[in-house]
């Protein structure tokens, strides 16, 4: 609860009672019997506090203390290595290539364990799993940009097929965003009674896309384009990620030619450039559409926090492209025109990807969940929720069936029922599943 003279925020729960909580209601902690005020409730009615393992076992503040010697060493050996990193470049004459490869280094080494450490946090409080599954997932990003990106400028020979992996990515952070956003308005369910309960004004489309479509209908049909326009992208860089690795291996991939169609590059930019910006366009939609309702969640920062790397990468790869394509860059002594131009978009993700894990930190951060409706899980059990995409094979298997998807979970403990949209009662009895699942 607020103190005396704050405003309670507003509220949604998830469909697993976890999330913010509605003001005035009760955090979960305190309906087990103890409050939970910026730590793990231990269900003992002590006033909260760290939860502690059996004898014999490490407890959770433990873990956090390694957690955070290991962020300090590894900060530690990032200080080592600059000295090295110079001594190398000296080694080197400090030639460009080896300058970018040790600078990229060093901010690869800042940014991959502040987001891991963010990420290890959720993990510890996973209270609200339908939630923090997917913020978990989203801030995957940076370590697996920041990685790969370094990856393809050190190996130069294999770099695309590093970059092909990283944009794969990206559609499923997109995909998982608007799932995050769906879980905070309550579930499928309750996010389609919401949109039935708008206005036109809410519901409608943005220029240029309102003159030429018609408006879609509140409820299930908005819904369904929405998820559909998200999850297409998602599938489809799956698609293009293949193309490229096949015209890659075979030579004609041609990457920045724009202009020789008998490559796959320009095909591939036209797909994966609409197919991206139709599933940003039905992720503002959304966004738009429920903007009251999403409030808590402070939507905006963390909207352009996906958006910013997204399209900024995106567009900054078309703009070394387009600086190829006037010769502006071209080919060094032991580099060809392509490799600098694909070198030159990994060593600035590498940099942007601290900015990246920065932001993160503020805008995804493990706090707004402390005070969630239920008991933190295991570590283990975390880790394998937020790891396993069960729930995205699941849409897109229900997407390719004309769209029946699972909307309602309604039951607890050991018995739970189903319910589909266009059918009725598929199955029940049973485990109930796992949040994501």
């Amino acid at each position: 609860p607020s103190g005396a003279g704050e405003r309670e925020p507003l509220a949604s729960r998830d469909g697993n009672g976890g999330g913010y909580q509605a003001a005035g209601a009760p955090a979960g902690g305190e309906a087990a019997g103890g409050e939970m005020l910026g730590g793990i409730d231990d269900g003992g009615g002590d006033g909260g506090g760290i939860a502690t393992e059996p004898s014999g076992v490490i407890s959770r503040s433990g873990l956090k203390n390694a957690a955070r010697v290991l962020l300090l060493i590894t900060y530690g050996l990032t200080l080592i290595a600059l000295p090295i990193c110079i001594w190398q470049l000296k080694e080197h004459d400090a030639e460009n290539h080896i300058v970018a490869w040790f600078t990229g280094a060093v901010f690869v080494f800042l940014a991959v364990p502040l987001s891991v450490w963010d990420i290890f946090q959720h993990m510890m409080h996973f209270h609200s799993p339908s939630q923090q599954t997917m913020v978990i997932r989203i801030m995957w990003m940076v370590p697996i940009y920041a990685v790969e990106s370094w990856c393809a400028l050190r190996f130069k020979n294999v770099a695309l097929y590093f970059e092909t992996a990283r944009e794969a990515y990206e559609a499923y952070v997109i995909y998982c965003f608007f799932t995050f956003l769906v879980m905070f308005l309550g579930g499928e369910q309750k996010a389609i009674q919401t949109l039935k309960n708008k206005d036109a004004h809410h519901l409608s489309h943005v220029p240029p896309f309102k003159w030429c479509m018609r408006p879609w209908s509140g409820g299930v049909e908005f819904f369904n384009k929405c998820k559909f326009g998200t999850l297409q992208y998602v599938v489809l860089k799956l698609v293009t990620a293949g193309i490229t690795v096949i015209t890659q291996y075979n030579d004609t991939y041609c990457e920045g030619h724009f202009t020789d169609y008998s490559c796959g590059y320009p095909y591939v930019m036209i797909i994966a450039n609409f197919s991206q910006l139709w599933a940003m366009y039905c992720l503002v939609l959304l966004y738009h559409s429920c903007l009251e309702e999403l409030t808590p969640i402070r939507p905006l920062p963390k909207f352009l926090c996906i958006k910013a790397v997204v399209f900024f990468t995106f567009w900054q790869a078309v703009a070394i492209a387009g600086l190829v394509h006037f010769g502006i860059v071209h080919e060094t002594l032991t580099y060809t025109t392509e490799e600098v131009s694909a070198g030159l978009q990994d060593f600035l993700i590498c940099i942007e990807m601290f900015l990246a894990a920065v932001a993160h930190h503020f805008y995804f951060g493990y706090k707004d969940f402390l005070k969630a409706g239920g008991p933190a899980k295991g570590l283990m059990d975390a880790l394998i929720e937020s790891s396993v995409p069960v729930d995205v094979v699941r849409d897109m298997k229900s997407q390719l069936r004309g769209g029946e998807r699972e909307v309602v979970v309604t039951g607890d403990g050991d018995n739970y029922t189903r319910r589909y949209l266009g059918g009725s009662d598929s199955d029940s009895g049973g485990a109930r599943p796992a949040a994501g699942a």
